[in-house]
């Protein structure tokens, strides 16, 4: 009896080995062909809108081509951490500050987003300070400020200020030890954004 419980458990314990190594190599590959495929056409779509030469004079384009590099960057990481898992275990302690360099490229890709809204509101509303603002310069200061503030947004997990930040094997994302912290954090890097650039395409359209 007992020899028969242990070479069923033993036989199941195998069969879920199985289907979880399955499971990994099938979103692996799913993720790199996704990824891969998508940072090519970002790529293609920043080079098209660099080849036109009235577009690539003007200061605003540098949103878009700053959407396009972003989502082009994020994609490639993506692609290759996703060949990574296929053949490599990857370090608990790496996997924190690997997934923390994927959601700032993400984040700056929102913040891109609220730029080119926010220009397009205040070129509809505003003609005259849209043209005044919109030199060289001040486009700029804006994309710095834009890589910088996305940053400091995700590596403040490491300071505790939204609680203990943990990795999920299950989900494989990154946790927080606190709720109130985590709903705060994510208001700032997800909530935020989808109102800002939502409010100004209601004004734009209403």
């Amino acid at each position: 009896m007992e020899e028969a419980m242990s070479t069923d458990l033993i036989i199941t314990t195998t069969e879920a080995n199985l289907l979880t190594l399955e499971t990994t190599v099938t979103r692996g590959v799913i993720g790199f062909i996704v990824t891969f495929v998508g940072a090519i056409i970002s790529v293609f779509a920043a080079a098209a809108i660099l080849v036109d030469k009235k577009l690539r004079q003007k200061p605003p384009t540098a949103f878009m081509i700053n959407l396009l590099l972003c989502i082009s960057l994020f994609n490639a990481y993506t692609a290759s951490r996703c060949v990574i898992r296929l053949f490599l275990e990857v370090s608990e302690n790496l996997k924190i500050p690997s997934n923390i360099l994927s959601y700032i490229l993400a984040q700056v890709h929102k913040h891109s987003i609220c730029a080119i809204a926010f220009n397009r509101v205040l070129a509809m509303t505003y003609p005259f300070i849209y043209k005044r603002l919109m030199q060289p310069r001040w486009v700029a200061v804006c994309l710095v400020l834009i890589w910088i503030y996305s940053a400091l947004l995700w590596l403040s997990l490491y300071t505790g200020v939204y609680g203990t930040v943990k990795y999920d094997k299950q989900l494989m994302l990154l946790t927080l030890g606190s709720d109130t912290g985590n709903i705060i954090h994510m208001f700032l890097a997800i909530g935020f954004p989808l109102l800002f650039t939502a409010t100004c395409y209601i004004i734009m359209y209403r």
